[in-house]
Order: structure tokens, then C-alpha cells, then sequence
């Protein structure tokens, strides 16, 4: 066997053994985390105890009410949002929740904001959002434009999903969830959103 051909063949068997233990290395590398803003309630497992998996521990008794706030547009997700804030120069993203519609993020995706892991308050600097008390408010907002169209099936049930888990858990009432901003009147911009619906899927018929 000639030099070159010897050479030739040590070097094939470097380049396939460097190829295959990078394969080895590939599968034992454990999975990646999952991205705590963008896992979906709609698993086929039952995840919803995950929103309770947050880096501060969720302190029941702090979070008294709740208010349900609406994007205003057809399309969008919690990236969008924050990245309006920032814009606008509001701040961190106002919401500890976002529900997607399937424009901006698939349908019913419930997205959980840093504000919730680390259990702080979510509002825009410097604006008024809504009549509750901050420091003791959880804030949703779904995607979505509600004066103009109602929100989608799978969207409604994610949130009601998220709503009798948070009153379970932190022992709100539903007397205490709140729509935010206008009236759902026919003038409003809650006018085409099914509170009838939500009121009779939650413990008592009191939502405002």
C-alpha cells in the first residue's frame, strides 16, 4: 500500500469518527428547556399546573382580581405587545398573560410573561391600566380586535381554562375579573365578546 493511499484512509477514519461522535454527543445532550412564554394549554397533557411553575414562588393571597384586557388588533402575540411598549417607551410588557388567535401565534396559545415567573406587577409605565389595584391584579390580554369580531372557540375555552385555574389557586372570586377599558354595550369594545358565555362557565355569574 502506497503512502498516499495509507494516508487516505487514516484521514477517512478521523473525518467518520469526529462525524459520529459528534452524533453521540448530539442525542446525550438532554433537551432544551421549554420556552416559558410560548407553551400552549392545548397539549395533549395537562399542563396548566405550569403556570404555578415560576421562578418566585406564586404567593395566593397577594392576587386579588383579575382583569381581561383586549389587544385591540386582529393579529399579534406577547413579542408584538412588548415590543410596542418598547416603542412607545412604556416599559416591560403589560400583561402577566397573552392568549393567541392563530394570526401572530397558533390558536389558543396561552403565553406566560416574565412578570408572572417573577411574579410582579404588570402594567405600562406611567398609564392607568384599568380600575383594580395594581399590585394585586393578574392581567391577560387576548389578541384580538372585539369590537369589530368575536374572539374564536379555542380562544375563549383557553381562557376560561386559565381563569378557574387562577381563581383556584389564588382563591379569587369571579365577583373580582373584570373586563378592562370600555363597556361591552353596543358601542363598546367588548360589544361582540360572549360574556354571557364566560360569566356561565365560572363559578358565579358576576363578571363586569
Amino acid at each position: 500500500m502506497s503512502l498516499r493511499e495509507r494516508m487516505t484512509k487514516v484521514l477517512g477514519f478521523l473525518v467518520l469518527s469526529v462525524t459520529a461522535g459528534a452524533i453521540i454527543l448530539r442525542l446525550l445532550q438532554p433537551a432544551p428547556l421549554m420556552n416559558v412564554t410560548a407553551f400552549s394549554l392545548a397539549a395533549a397533557f395537562n399542563p396548566i399546573g405550569q403556570i404555578f411553575e415560576t421562578r418566585v414562588l406564586v404567593d395566593g393571597s397577594r392576587w386579588q382580581y383579575i382583569e381581561i384586557h383586549q389587544s385591540g388588533r386582529a393579529r399579534g402575540n406577547a413579542r408584538s405587545l412588548a415590543e410596542f411598549g418598547r416603542q412607545k417607551g412604556l416599559g416591560e410588557l403589560a400583561y402577566h398573560f397573552v392568549i393567541t388567535n392563530g394570526s401572530g401565534g397558533p390558536d389558543g396559545r396561552i403565553q406566560v410573561s416574565q412578570q408572572w415567573t417573577q411574579q410582579k406587577d404588570a402594567r405600562w409605565r406611567g398609564l392607568s391600566r384599568g380600575a383594580t389595584s395594581a399590585g394585586s391584579t393578574i392581567r391577560i390580554c387576548l389578541i384580538g380586535d372585539f369590537g369589530q369580531g368575536p374572539p374564536g372557540r379555542v380562544q375563549l375555552s383557553q381562557l376560561e381554562a386559565l381563569l378557574r385555574s387562577l381563581q383556584q389557586r389564588c382563591q379569587i372570586p369571579t365577583q373580582n375579573i373584570f373586563l378592562a377599558g370600555s363597556a361591552s354595550g353596543p358601542a363598546g369594545q367588548w360589544r361582540l365578546f360572549p360574556l354571557d358565555k364566560l360569566r356561565q362557565a365560572l363559578p358565579s355569574n358576576s363578571i363586569d
